[in-house]
């Protein structure tokens, strides 16, 4: 389970029938998602026929399952920041959009999804970067019995906080909100 924070979504150019993101960059455009839709059978059949989509970056697994998707393809793509639920709750409670409660149970995580213009969410980034002390790190433990927090390294928070920052500086160049879910 994991966050992304990334720009809203802009409208997009094209649309593409791929079998993995490497094949997507080199795959053809279609004009709408209806004409994507019905190029989607002819690309399957194609690939499960054993020919290798050409920038395929799995060329021995995905002509053997023949799964392709329709992916929008947008003129200027947004940076993505990834980072696992239990990260992502620290990250936003540092950020002032959650209590922190000590709670890092996945599962008990709290709300972890939404959006802020791009000026205000960088105010808050390079606040944190400013009062945040040096993280120490969380060392791995179990959590329940079947369940256990990999912990991070030290540094981590502002490593996120830093690209969150570009993130945000992306953003506002281009008048979009941060958004994460």
């Amino acid at each position: 389970m994991s966050v992304t924070f990334t720009a809203e979504l802009d409208s997009p150019i094209g649309f593409t029938v791929a079998c993995c993101q490497g094949s997507a960059e080199k795959a053809p455009r279609y004009g709408t998602y209806e004409d994507a839709r019905v190029a989607h059978a002819d690309v399957a059949l194609t690939l499960l026929a054993g020919t290798v989509m050409d920038g395929c970056e799995f060329p021995d697994q995905c002509p053997e399952y023949g799964t392709v998707f329709v992916s929008p393809v947008f003129a200027d793509p947004s940076p993505e920041v990834q980072t696992s639920n239990v990260n992502a709750k620290a990250v936003l409670d540092l950020l002032g959009y959650g209590a922190d409660d000590g709670e890092r149970d996945p599962f008990t995580c709290g709300e972890l999804s939404g959006d802020e213009d791009a000026t205000d969410f960088l105010g808050r980034v390079l606040m944190a970067l400013a009062l945040t002390p040096a993280d120490a790190g969380v060392p791995a433990h179990r959590v329940t019995t079947n369940m256990v927090d990999c912990g991070r390294p030290a540094g981590y928070l502002q490593g996120k906080l830093t690209v969150l920052q570009e993130l945000a500086e992306w953003c506002a160049a281009r008048n979009r909100r941060v958004q994460w879910a």
